[in-house]
C-alpha cells in the first residue's frame, strides 16, 4: 500500500510499526503506545491509515488522532477490530471523518477529504 500511494499520490506516506505480537486486553492504550515508542509525527497527517486490528489501539489512535486534528482516520479490516461505540464518540466529538472497510481501497470519495 506504501508503494502504490508513493507511486499514485502526491502524499509523502509515513509509517509507523506496531509490534508483530499484542496483549489481547490493553487496559490503557494511550500509555501503551508511548511505552512502545510508537512515533507520534504519524498524528501530524490529515489521512491515517490504521491497520493495527486491535480494538483497544485503534481506539486510542483514533482518540490521539482527533486532539492533533487528523481529518480522516481510515480503519482497514472491517468492525470486527473496532470498538464501534467508542468511534462513533470520538467522531461525533471531533471533526475527524471515521471510515471502516474490509477493503480501504474501495472506499469512495468523502466530502471531508475531498480536498485532499
Amino acid at each position: 500500500m506504501i508503494d502504490t500511494i508513493k507511486d499514485k499520490t502526491n502524499f509523502e506516506p509515513l509509517v509507523a510499526n506496531l509490534p508483530s505480537k499484542l496483549p489481547i486486553l490493553i487496559e490503557e492504550p494511550e500509555k501503551y503506545l508511548d511505552e512502545i515508542g510508537l512515533d507520534q509525527s504519524i498524528f501530524n497527517s490529515d489521512i491515517i491509515v490504521s491497520y493495527s486490528l486491535h480494538p483497544d489501539i485503534t481506539t486510542a489512535i483514533a482518540k490521539i488522532a482527533s486532539q492533533r486534528n487528523v481529518k480522516s482516520l481510515i480503519i482497514p479490516g472491517g468492525y470486527s477490530h473496532v470498538s464501534m461505540d467508542e468511534l462513533e464518540k470520538i467522531a461525533k466529538n471531533s471533526n475527524m471523518h471515521i471510515e471502516i472497510d474490509e477493503i480501504c481501497c474501495a472506499l469512495k470519495e468523502h466530502e471531508s477529504t475531498k480536498e485532499l
